[in-house]
C-alpha cells in the first residue's frame, strides 16, 4: 500500500474534489474520498493548504462508508460525460 506523508494543494481537499473540466473530474473520486479520509490540515503557509497524515488513522486496511462507496464501482452516466 502506497502512504501520502505531504499534501500541498492551492485549496482545501473539499474544493478540489469537485474541480472538473469537459465533465472530467481533475481527480478520481476515489482518491479525493480517501485523501480527506487519512489527511488533515496541518496550516495555511502562502495561499497553500498543506496537509499531513490524520494522527487517528484508520486502521490499516480499513477506509470510511464514504471512501466504500466511492470505491464501488458504478456506472457513468451518458448526461455526465
Amino acid at each position: 500500500m502506497k502512504q501520502v506523508h505531504l499534501l500541498v494543494l492551492n485549496r482545501t481537499i473539499e474544493s478540489a474534489q469537485q474541480d472538473f473540466s469537459y465533465g472530467v473530474f481533475w481527480w478520481p473520486r476515489p482518491v479525493m474520498a480517501t485523501l480527506r479520509d487519512v489527511m488533515q490540515l496541518q496550516q495555511v503557509e502562502g495561499g497553500r493548504y498543506i496537509y499531513v497524515p490524520r494522527t487517528d488513522p484508520h486502521p490499516e486496511g480499513c477506509v470510511s462508508e464514504t471512501s466504500a462507496k466511492n470505491l464501488s464501482p458504478t456506472p457513468q452516466s451518458a448526461e455526465a460525460v
